[in-house]
């Protein structure tokens, strides 16, 4: 850029600033966690959403032969399972639908309450590869036989190896 000097009458070049082309985002980056842990530190949890967990207990031990048991198998793919009525494996609900599935646990867990009144625990033991979902499904059962209302249900893992 050249400028008129008023003494001489010469025209005179100014030296151009090298413009600083980065720029330092130190000070954008320490007011974005400031404003996290504001936000963090100010907002309240609502606690009146209710959450529908699994009880756990840690140490009990429940006798399989005073409980209704139901076994819960995995399949050649991880999508595949069969329930089996009681302990062994030569009883399993041939349903595949799982409304018919429950309705199946249903009339078992329905069978045995009635025949031994004195049974206070269901027990539902399935494979580590068994998906909760399918857990699910005998769970949802279990708990719409009639008599069931009342006793505990318990679910148990068993890894096989």
């Amino acid at each position: 850029m050249t400028t008129r000097d008023d003494v001489g009458g010469e025209i005179k070049s100014r030296p151009r600033k090298n413009e600083d082309t980065e720029m330092d985002i130190t000070p954008m980056i320490d007011m974005t966690f400031l404003l996290l842990a504001f936000f963090i530190m100010c907002s309240k949890m609502d606690p009146t959403v209710a959450v529908e967990l699994p009880g756990a207990f840690y140490g009990d031990a429940v006798s399989e032969k005073d409980s209704v048991v139901l076994v819960v198998a995995g399949g050649a793919s991880k999508d595949d399972y069969t329930i089996f009525r009681g302990r062994s494996d030569d009883d399993p609900i041939r349903e595949t639908e799982p409304l018919a599935q429950e309705e199946a646990v249903a009339n078992y867990v329905q069978q045995q309450l009635s025949a031994r009144p004195d049974v206070q625990t269901i027990v539902i033991k399935a494979e580590g590869k068994v998906k909760t979902s399918a857990v699910e499904i005998v769970k949802r059962g279990a708990v719409q036989a009639e008599l069931a209302e009342g006793r505990r249900l318990y679910i148990a893992v068993e890894e096989k190896q």
